[in-house]
């Protein structure tokens, strides 16, 4: 089974992956971060950085079609948002590495982690720009309708009371989805 789970810094990732893992067992965990600057692909880092993640994201579609348990943290909903955002160029080009992969595609399920109200979620210093959070969420949506990938879901991890939901809710939704989506 491979299962991307995606969404904006603070919302439960983590979490959510190792909980996921405590429940079904074994899956390999592949954490999209930051990119680095390669200079191996080029001197241009325009040119290097989106090289190097369009290998990455070909890796991480190669890896599904080997059959392999897989959990990515952040897959490709982060590049669609991050790309135009921060580094200087569209992300779009996932799409077309989608549609190189219908199998992946019909097969990965996609798990979008959202909230509703920000007023929770604290500051860890390491988000982009944590001020903007609000426009990337909305970013993210986008690319989650936009995506290839058929099974997918949104998942609010905000409880309505201005707190997380409990992570055991959050989990319980993302085992039914798996379980209805196998």
């Amino acid at each position: 089974m491979q299962i991307a789970v995606d969404g904006l810094d603070r919302l439960g990732k983590d979490t959510l992956i190792n909980n996921i893992i405590a429940s079904v067992g074994y899956h390999s965990v592949v954490h999209y971060s930051k990119p680095i600057f390669p200079n191996s692909y080029s001197k241009d880092k325009l040119t290097a950085l989106k090289s190097f993640q369009i290998d990455s994201f070909v890796n991480g579609f190669d890896l599904c079609m080997s059959g392999a348990n897989i959990i990515f943290n952040r897959f490709t909903l982060g590049e669609m948002v991050y790309a135009k955002r921060y580094r200087g160029y569209s992300g779009n080009y996932i799409y077309d590495i989608e549609n190189q992969y219908p199998t992946v595609c019909r097969q990965l399920k996609l798990v979008l982690l959202y909230t509703d109200n920000f007023d929770f979620v604290q500051d860890d210093g390491l988000s982009f720009d944590f001020s903007k959070r609000a426009e990337e969420m909305k970013d993210f949506e986008d690319a989650y309708e936009m995506s290839s990938i058929k099974n997918k879901i949104k998942i609010n991890v905000h409880d309505g009371n201005g707190a997380y939901k409990p992570k055991n809710l959050v989990l319980q939704e993302v085992l039914t989805f798996i379980s209805r989506s196998v």
